[in-house]
């Protein structure tokens, strides 16, 4: 039998000066009912965030047609699961 494992995120809307929602910023959480991040590895949750947002849940779901703004710290920058990541759809925040 295989743990299940629980993985979370939050998102914060960009509104434009109309309010339209024209991107999220995509952020770590620790829990389902965190609303701020606790974070003890930073490397470890922004390569969760980013693996969490494609990976588990989808960027559709996650920021739909809309750009997704990550955190990253210099050594995720650095590596190259960034490349991986469509540059049509991410903004990258150190």
């Amino acid at each position: 039998m295989s743990a299940q494992v629980q993985v979370f995120i939050a998102r914060q809307p960009i509104l434009d000066r109309h309010s339209t929602i024209v991107a999220y910023e995509v952020l770590f959480r620790s829990s389902a009912a965190a609303l701020s991040a606790t974070i003890t590895d930073f490397s470890l949750a922004s390569a969760s965030t980013v693996v969490t947002a494609f990976a588990a849940f989808g960027v559709d779901a996650v920021i739909g047609q809309t750009i997704g703004y990550f955190n990253v710290t210099r050594d995720l920058f650095l590596s190259d699961g960034v490349d991986a990541l469509p540059a049509d759809r991410v903004m990258i925040e150190l």
